[in-house]
């Protein structure tokens, strides 16, 4: 018994050694081994996304594209009737040829000081006026061609071929899947380790595939309520088969070395 007894105390230290190395390879490792976040969702959307109205009142003389086709920028979507708008800048350009004679002929009446001083500028004037309207008129006239700002694709037609809109009436609405970026909530308590160039993971659930992403901003404040922050992230996905619209799990993983 008291052998055993001895055994036990001699044995003690190494085994007190052997737990405390333990302990300590065990902190080791979790502090530099990856730790995964949990799933947060997320979803995709366009940097480049906008609402086209119409501006000005006519008929539509033309649709180029249907809903969902693909179009380059600069390209023609819509061309409306300006038949009377076209009519209206032969005439102001008529009114403004009269002008410039009017002056001319002015300008040599006075120098033979057959004409008021009054009746020079007047002409003067008039010219303006007309160069002016000639101006609106070709600023009215640029509306009657609705053109592509950016490569896309129509996501909404709201108007059809020889269909008449008021001004300001929403056309379409044209999206670029080629441009995507991802859009999540997170705890604000990630804030301790999570930067903006951070890599993570997206799972989409349309596809069922699995893309790179990065964090390309951190929003400027927290929501008190449900204590998140908004991230924004870059989407490497280059196969056109994820759209705008399309939602998914986002999963982190971070270094706890880093963050201490």
């Amino acid at each position: 018994m008291r052998k055993n007894i001895k055994y036990y105390l001699l044995a003690m230290p190494l085994l007190v050694t052997f737990l405390v190395l333990q302990a300590e390879a065990s902190e080791v490792f979790n502090a530099t081994g990856p730790i995964f976040s949990e799933p947060v969702r997320a979803k995709l959307r366009s940097k480049k996304e906008t609402v086209l109205s119409s501006g000005i009142g006519a008929k539509i003389a033309k649709l180029t594209y249907r809903e969902g086709d693909s179009f380059k920028s600069g390209a023609v979507l819509v061309k409306f009737d300006c038949s009377m708008e076209e009519a209206e800048m032969q005439y102001a350009k008529a009114e403004k040829k009269a002008a410039e004679t009017a002056v001319r002929v002015n300008k040599q009446l006075d120098k033979l000081k057959s004409i008021s001083l009054l009746d020079v500028e007047k002409s003067v004037a008039e010219l303006d006026m007309a160069r002016a309207k000639v101006g609106i008129m070709r600023a009215k006239l640029k509306t009657c061609i609705e053109k592509a700002p950016f490569n896309g694709r129509i996501a909404n037609l709201n108007v059809k071929p020889y269909q008449r809109v008021n001004t300001g009436e929403v056309l379409m609405s044209i999206v670029d899947p080629d441009s995507l970026e991802v859009e999540l909530r997170v705890p604000s308590s990630w804030l301790r380790w999570l930067k903006r160039e951070q890599k993570f993971r997206l799972h989409i659930e349309e596809v069922d595939k699995e893309f790179e992403a990065v964090v390309s901003s951190i929003g400027a404040k927290v929501d008190p309520v449900s204590q998140t922050v908004k991230i924004i992230g870059e989407l490497n996905a280059k196969d056109g088969s994820v759209l705008p619209g399309m939602s998914g799990n986002a999963i982190f993983s971070f270094n706890m070395q880093k963050t201490q």
